[in-house]
Order: structure tokens, then C-alpha cells, then sequence
């Protein structure tokens, strides 16, 4: 168990890589950068679970494509109940809701192959930066993502992060994902 706080994490009992990863990412996402008000959890947890994926990657050489994305995307593709919950305004009781981890993480990467490297890290970088010690709010992270990649993401947003479905296609395999073939 652990717990980021405005200036450490702490832990109780084992502590092992993904737990760090996502704790201290809580410095930049959640901590610095605090969410306005509950239904913008997902600036804090989709962006610190993401980040294990970038340290597995990073350290590990872990195709997050094939290895994480495509295999997730196709383990839960056709269970409705886990695509029912929105990542934005999760609703009551659901303010941090596992989708915020596990469905969120997925738009992370997803919305990185969107946009492609350079605008995801700028954007990431930015949104740190911009508003460093104070709020935002999950709309502004779209409208920022948006301006960063110089791209319409309305259509991507409304799919994942305000949908209650499996995104399209055009959403759920952006970029270099491609659809998997059997």
C-alpha cells in the first residue's frame, strides 16, 4: 500500500517498481498539478499509472504496443462492463474507480500514438509547467493535448475519456497500433 502526499510518497509493506513509478509520479500528476475538483482524477491516476509502462519500457526495452496495448486492448475488447465506466467524471462513488488506472492507462498510449512522441512529452512537459502549485482540470489537459499536437482530439476524447463504450476503431488502434489481424 502507499500514498502520494504533497511532498513524498510513503509506503507500507513491499514496495517494487510499479508502486514507485506510480507514486512518484503523483509529484508532478496530483501534487504539483492538483485536479480542480473530483472528476478530474484521471490527471492524476491515468498519467501515474502510464508511467510504469514508460519505466518498463524505458529500463526494460518493453514493446508497449504489442506488449501492453494490443494485448490488454485485446483481453478486454468485448467486455462492456469495463469500458462502462467514463474516465473523465467517473460519477458518485467512482472518483477513483480502477477504470482511472487500468482503462485510462490504455488512453495514455493511445493518445501518445495519436499524437506521436514529441507532441505526448511536450504536452506532459507543458501541462507541468503551465500549472505547476495550482488546479486544472481534465478539459484543459484535452484543450492543451490539443494545441500541443496541433490536432482536432475532440472526437478522441469523447471516446475514451467521456465514453462508455469500446472506442472505435479510429480511437482504440491510432497510428502505429493497427488493428491487429488473426
Amino acid at each position: 500500500m502507499a500514498l502520494e502526499t504533497q511532498s513524498r510518497p510513503t509506503y507500507l509493506g513491499r514496495i517494487f517498481d510499479a508502486l514507485v513509478t506510480h507514486e512518484n509520479t503523483h509529484q508532478w500528476f496530483g501534487d504539483s498539478v492538483s485536479f480542480t475538483d473530483w472528476r478530474d482524477g484521471c490527471i492524476s491516476e491515468c498519467v501515474a499509472q502510464y508511467s510504469y509502462q514508460l519505466w518498463q519500457e524505458h529500463k526494460e526495452g518493453t514493446d508497449l504496443d504489442k506488449d501492453f496495448y494490443a494485448f490488454t486492448v485485446e483481453d478486454v475488447k468485448d467486455e462492456p462492463e469495463y469500458w462502462s465506466t467514463r474516465i473523465y467524471d467517473a460519477g458518485k462513488g467512482k472518483e477513483l474507480d480502477g477504470t482511472l488506472y487500468d482503462k485510462g492507462s490504455l488512453m495514455m498510449h493511445a493518445l501518445r500514438r495519436t499524437v506521436g512522441d514529441k507532441d505526448f512529452f511536450a504536452t506532459l512537459k507543458r501541462w507541468t509547467g503551465d500549472n505547476a502549485y495550482s488546479n486544472a482540470s481534465w478539459p484543459e489537459f484535452e484543450k492543451l493535448a490539443a494545441e500541443v499536437s496541433g490536432k482536432d482530439l475532440k472526437g478522441f476524447f469523447d471516446a475514451w475519456a467521456h465514453g462508455t463504450k469500446v472506442p472505435p476503431d479510429k480511437y482504440l488502434y491510432p497510428g502505429s497500433l493497427g488493428k491487429p489481424t488473426k
